[in-house]
């Protein structure tokens, strides 16, 4: 994890799984696009969610790029409605179809264009004289592709640094989605969590603190059921016994702590958010 983008607040959460009480002590994620730490790890949510959404499939990958005549604001505040207008058009000619989206600025770090990931061969002869009086006509390609490849392309898209520029700025500004998909493919990321958040804290010391303090209250209560794991500067444990931040919040001083048993530690590339507490969250 990039802790100089991101991850230096840390979440409290609990849960309960099965008869069992989870706790996480993690490191927080700010989950923009701006970020390099989580444009990365939501890239990698995206060619998961491609390759479990279009798997052997026949699949088309196309690119439009804007003429550049008005302004790059210009082009950014037009380019979801542009988008949408186009894709509309190719479901009355070619009926029902699933698709992908993404957006990216060009390497001048200004004008956007778009990548399209769609499981037809939607550019037709008239399709291509929408895209050119639409605007995208200074650069249009479209290529068949497979799945897998698919996936790296948009998400290696998705996962690079954004040249210097105003674009950046602009998709702020006018609000552009980076990534869309058909609606029959459901949300990509999703904003529900099944966690209750209970604390929020700024230094990462407190990271050592809670785990430590609330593996040596399980045992202080006579726990028979405690797995813990760390890993990415956080922790998990689960335990059948529940503890509340109250009951190891009292001691005056977070830094000085009392070292808990060694335990088995995992290594998630993807940090915590993304992988381990979805991985534990599943389990029934």
């Amino acid at each position: 994890m990039d802790t100089t983008s991101c991850g230096k607040r840390f979440l409290y959460l609990t849960k309960f799984i099965n008869k069992q009480h989870v706790f996480a002590f993690i490191p927080a994620r700010c989950k923009s696009w701006s970020c390099s730490s989580c444009r990365r790890i939501k890239a990698r949510v995206v060619q998961s969610f491609i390759k479990k959404n279009f798997v052997d499939e026949p699949l088309w990958l196309l690119s439009l790029t804007y003429f550049h005549k008005d302004t790059p604001e210009l082009a950014w505040k037009g380019i979801g409605k542009t988008v949408n207008r186009l894709l509309t058009y190719a479901h009355k000619m070619n009926g029902e179809f699933k698709y992908i989206r993404i957006v990216e600025p060009h390497a001048d770090g200004s004008w956007p264009h778009v990548h399209i990931l769609v499981n037809k061969p939607i550019a037709t002869t008239s399709f291509v004289k929408l895209v050119t009086s639409w605007g995208f006509g200074w650069s249009f390609h479209s290529k068949q592709i497979s799945c897998n490849a698919g996936a790296v392309y948009l998400s290696k898209y998705l996962s690079k640094e954004w040249p210097a520029g105003t674009a950046d700025l602009l998709r702020t500004i006018t609000k552009t989605r980076i990534v869309s998909a058909s609606r029959c493919l459901g949300a990509i990321f999703k904003k529900e969590s099944e966690w209750d958040c209970i604390r929020y804290d700024e230094p990462s010391e407190h990271t050592k603190f809670y785990y430590n303090s609330i593996v040596n209250y399980l045992k202080s209560k006579g726990a028979l059921y405690i797995i813990s794991k760390k890993c990415c500067s956080g922790f998990i444990i689960k335990s059948d016994i529940y503890v509340s931040i109250d009951q190891i919040s009292n001691i005056d001083e977070p830094y000085i702590w009392i070292a808990s048993d060694t335990y088995d530690y995992e290594w998630y590339p993807d940090g915590l958010q993304q992988d381990f507490l979805n991985d534990w969250g599943r389990e029934s």
